[in-house]
């Protein structure tokens, strides 16, 4: 009897340490899915970080993942572009005003083109949406060179660096 009573507590102990395991697994997954993709960038910092500030990214695969990379470059640009707005209808100086007015023009331009990013990874087009997302890292330089000094230059440096992570990512999938 006694020798029954041990072995169903080891019974137990077993099924509570495998679902204790199990609970536990898709978490460590989904780190090393995210630390796995993002060690293939550059900006492995900055992926993990956009990665994990998204609840998505715990059950998304590596499409998934690049489809939030893109979705964040995608807000930061439509956050440069509102500040660029608001930047040029402040601005009293006539020579930064023009460069603000160029920049506002640059992310206008940008935010429609990482939507067609969007729309081709979405149809599994990866060339032309790596091809596509190249050129808004060209829009966030144009607005860097346009005589606005500092008023933009960390947002144009942000935007220049999560293009670039996006079109890493999308060189992953193919």
């Amino acid at each position: 009897m006694k020798m029954k009573m041990n072995l169903l507590n080891w019974s137990g102990i077993v099924l509570l340490v495998l679902i204790i395991s199990w609970d536990q697994s898709p978490k460590f997954a989904y780190a090393d899915l995210i630390e796995d993709t993002c060690n293939k960038t550059s900006y492995a910092k900055l992926c993990v970080s956009v990665l994990r500030s998204s609840p998505r990214s715990a059950t998304a695969d590596v499409k998934g993942l690049v489809q939030i990379a893109v979705e964040y470059l995608q807000a930061y640009v439509k956050d440069t572009l509102a500040l660029s707005e608001k930047l040029f209808k402040e601005e009293k100086n006539p020579s930064v005003k023009g460069g603000l007015r160029l920049c506002v023009d640059q992310y206008a331009l940008g935010l429609h083109r990482v939507g067609d990013t969007i729309n081709f990874l979405n149809s599994g087009d990866y060339r032309n949406a790596h091809d596509i997302v190249l050129t808004v890292a060209d829009d966030a330089s144009t607005c860097n060179d346009a005589g606005t000094g500092t008023l933009l230059k960390d947002r144009n440096s942000q935007v220049t660096n999560s293009t670039r992570l996006a079109m890493e990512m999308i060189q992953i999938l193919g």
